[in-house]
């Protein structure tokens, strides 16, 4: 890594990293995250659907998220249990799962199987879709947490003018993003 892939609150007069600590190493002057979180390094599948573009959240119990991919017949459908393979607890991402081979080898037809019968499940009209590509990624969530799945939001001024957020739950969004410009706004003053 160069010095110049590295972003600094010395560079920007504001940085706000929402990553979870999964791009810590683009920060080159301060550790974003002394938490430790649990990362799930996920799978998603994109299908291809006779039905019209549509999306889909459903957000309490064994839910599905289904997103629309662009102005096609395309969606991305991901499943909080269905579609993780692997978990670490820690204070960053394990290195490897920026490693593409070693993330490919962890996928089966029995994570596309599981996630295909989900979405079969709350989208009968599904039944005709053709898995076209993948899509891997990293959620993270507070340790410990299986029992009551909560999520605490947070914005935390790690320097002057670098904010780093955590908020993994979608309803969380407007709350946090009304806080960060709340923060900004009381910098510029």
């Amino acid at each position: 890594m160069n010095k110049s892939d590295y972003i600094s609150s010395e560079n920007f007069k504001y940085v706000i990293d929402s990553t979870h600590s999964t791009n810590q190493n683009f920060f080159s002057n301060h550790h974003i995250n002394d938490a430790k979180f649990e990362y799930q390094l996920t799978y998603m599948i994109n299908v291809k659907t006779q039905l019209p573009a549509f999306g889909l959240t459903v957000l309490d119990g064994d839910f599905i998220t289904v997103l629309p991919l662009g102005f096609s017949n395309l969606i991305s459908v991901y499943g909080p249990k269905e579609s993780v393979l692997i978990r670490h607890i820690g204070n960053s991402v394990p290195k490897n799962w920026h490693d593409k081979d070693y993330v490919n080898n962890l996928i089966n037809s029995k994570n596309e199987d599981a996630i295909f019968s989900l979405l079969e499940a709350w989208v009968p009209g599904a039944i005709n879709s053709k898995v076209v590509s993948r899509t891997t990624g990293i959620r993270t969530i507070e340790s410990n947490v299986k029992e009551t799945d909560r999520r605490i939001s947070s914005v935390e001024e790690k320097a002057p003018g670098l904010f780093t957020i955590t908020s993994t739950k979608i309803d969380h969004s407007p709350e946090i993003s009304e806080i960060v410009c709340k923060r900004i706004q009381s910098l510029e003053k």
